[in-house]
């Protein structure tokens, strides 16, 4: 679904059945945390202003996720 599409710093961020993160120029994928969770993950990602982080939830649990240490 387009709703849980979130463009940050020239990264598209796609949160269901997982995380995804795309560069927006290249087109290289930069994140795929797919399959992470049982439960489906239905909210979009969001970021943090200042500190990196990303927010979101997978319907039964909420995340607080830091990028650096995903792949």
């Amino acid at each position: 679904m387009p709703g849980l599409l979130t463009v940050h710093q020239d990264t598209i961020w796609f949160g269901s059945a997982g995380i995804l993160a795309i560069d927006a120029h290249t087109g290289k994928t930069l994140i795929d945390q797919y399959k992470a969770s049982v439960w489906s993950w239905i909210i979009p990602v969001r970021h943090h202003p200042s500190k990196g982080l990303i927010y979101t939830s997978d319907g039964n649990n909420f995340y607080c996720l830091n990028p650096k240490y995903m792949k």
